[in-house]
């Protein structure tokens, strides 16, 4: 609602289309770089759109309706969690006979915006828990598993358009690190 006080009343009266198109010639953005679906998440209809059909790499505020979309789907006190698991020791035992499997369930806290306030804090906090549960020595690997998500990585019409890009089109993935950069 914010957004439309300042915007110039649409050319026909009642039409989203025409509001969102004022909004767009309004703004300083390049209309060919922008694509405006609103959809009604009951029906499915599509109220109002501006190129809204054209694929174009998600701007950096999409966290902004990907949160609303989880928060809605899941609720506000799911929790995304990256779990580190082992098969337990032998009674009395220290030792890890096998891997730890650090493994992903969408969880974005794994960088410097976490709580730990860095990726490293974040890794060291797993062995410190480790360590409070008595475990002194791992024989096997640490195993990344992000296999939670099982779609597409990337959107088929997302270009490499280089480092800049990745930023803000990384990878969805179940297990990432600094932002969706790793």
């Amino acid at each position: 609602l914010l957004l439309l006080q300042g915007a110039a009343a649409p050319a026909e009266s009642g039409s989203l289309d025409a509001l969102i198109a004022d909004l767009v010639a309004s703004s300083k953005v390049k209309p060919a770089s922008v694509s405006i679906a609103v959809i009604d998440p009951a029906s499915g209809e599509v109220l109002g759109a501006f190129r809204g059909a054209d694929r174009v790499l998600p701007a950096s505020c999409m966290k902004v309706v990907t949160t609303a979309a989880a928060l809605t789907a899941l609720g506000p006190d799911y929790a995304l969690r990256t779990r580190l698991l082992a098969t337990p020791p032998g009674r009395g035992s220290v030792e890890i006979a096998g891997d730890l499997w650090l493994v992903g369930y969408g969880d974005p806290g794994l960088s410097e915006h976490g709580p730990e306030g860095s990726t490293v804090a974040a890794m060291d906090a797993f062995a410190a828990e480790a360590a409070a549960r008595g475990v002194r020595l791992v024989t096997g690997d640490l195993v990344f598993d992000a296999s939670y998500f099982d779609g597409p990585r990337v959107h088929p019409s997302w270009t490499d358009a280089g480092p800049s890009a990745r930023w803000y089109a990384a990878e969805v993935d179940a297990l990432t690190c600094n932002d969706g950069c790793i």
